[in-house]
């Protein structure tokens, strides 16, 4: 199994994608958040640590996953070692004034060859400018930029394709005098619309007059009942919607639940927290109204213990195990299959 494809082991599963007819933003992700950060597992290391050796048995392979961290705790270089498996990557970052960076990931599919490479540019503030994703042979499969206003909120987006960079999608937004989200525009290669997005209320509507290739946005918060809820309704072009409400105690602001309704009004997602996004509990995925997979965090002293995952039966999928030393950073992981056999250990090594 290629590496980009291998199921990272972290501490929270994946959100469920919602199936829409566009996405308002173009979803390239930091190849660090993707590749690196969680790979093969996320865990915190100790103060002035200059490398981690993450040393990862899986079945009767074995594979060294090695970061270097810089004076602030940063990875500033990430490769892979190992004697059972010709892939490998490597990734190395180099940062600047504020929080620009520019980061090179480069995944390899044979021992000598390289299959592509991603580069990734961030400004001070952190966010993206332009991402490029190369072939082998150094050519351009993929560019995305990305513009922003004096007050840091993104106004243009592009992708470009292939050495001569044509226009694949443009996406533009625009704000109102305090900032506020009013409307996104998606236009195709040859500059024609194809979508928009209009956030066009604040308050619950149960139905919005339908406009062809356009979603409208209702967004709404206030106190109900033991909570402080945020509220986005997105109405597609039949009248049909995707709520989404985001849960808060009332006092701390403190997150306690993240959910999404369709349009027939049934949970399609269900995340619960311990008043911390890093302090998930439960994340439930729907289909039909009915849980078709479960996953569940446990925690000791603040550090996750155990996460298991169920289908939609209610059968364990997978256990994972995490050990700490006294100073309470992750020594140990070991994942566990259906049939609570130990398939995966990972050993954690400071330096």
């Amino acid at each position: 199994m290629n590496l980009q494809k291998i199921i990272l082991i972290s501490l929270a599963i994946s959100l469920v994608t919602t199936s829409k007819a566009q996405t308002r933003f173009a979803e390239k992700q930091d190849p660090y958040m993707q590749f690196v950060h969680k790979t093969p597992i996320y865990c915190k290391f100790p103060p002035n640590t200059k490398t981690v050796i993450l040393e990862e048995t899986h079945l009767d392979k074995k594979r060294n996953y090695v970061k270097n961290l810089d004076e602030l705790g940063r990875v500033y270089e990430f490769h892979t070692e190992s004697q059972d498996y010709d892939e490998h990557i490597t990734y190395t970052c180099n940062f600047g004034e504020g929080k620009t960076s520019t980061g090179t990931y480069t995944y390899y599919s044979g021992k000598d060859k390289i299959d592509y490479i991603i580069i990734h540019e961030t400004n001070e503030s952190g966010n993206p400018v332009r991402q490029i994703t190369k072939d082998d042979k150094g050519k351009l499969i993929e560019k995305v930029e990305w513009t922003y206003n004096d007050f840091g909120m993104i106004v243009n987006t592009k992708i470009l394709e292939g050495d001569k960079e044509y226009l694949v999608n443009e996406w533009k937004y625009y704000y109102s005098d305090k900032q506020e989200p009013e409307k996104i525009e998606l236009f195709d290669s040859k500059g024609k619309i194809e979508h928009e997005w209009i956030y066009n209320c604040n308050e619950r509507k149960k139905s919005v007059s339908t406009i062809k290739n356009t979603h409208q946005i209702c967004t709404w918060e206030g106190e109900e009942g033991d909570y402080y809820t945020v509220n986005e309704q997105i109405f597609d072009d039949k009248g049909g919607y995707f709520h989404h409400i985001w849960r808060y105690t009332t006092e701390q602001r403190s997150i306690i639940a993240y959910l999404i309704y369709n349009e027939s009004n049934k949970l399609v997602l269900k995340e619960e927290y311990d008043e911390s996004y890093e302090n998930p509990t439960q994340i439930k995925k729907y289909v039909k109204g009915s849980v078709d997979n479960k996953g569940v965090f446990m925690y000791t002293d603040g550090l996750i213990t155990n996460y298991s995952e169920y289908d939609s039966k209610n059968t364990l999928i997978q256990h994972n195990l995490y050990i700490y030393n006294d100073e309470g950073f992750m020594t140990r992981a070991r994942i566990y299959d259906d049939k609570n056999k130990n398939e995966k250990t990972i050993v954690i090594k400071h330096r």
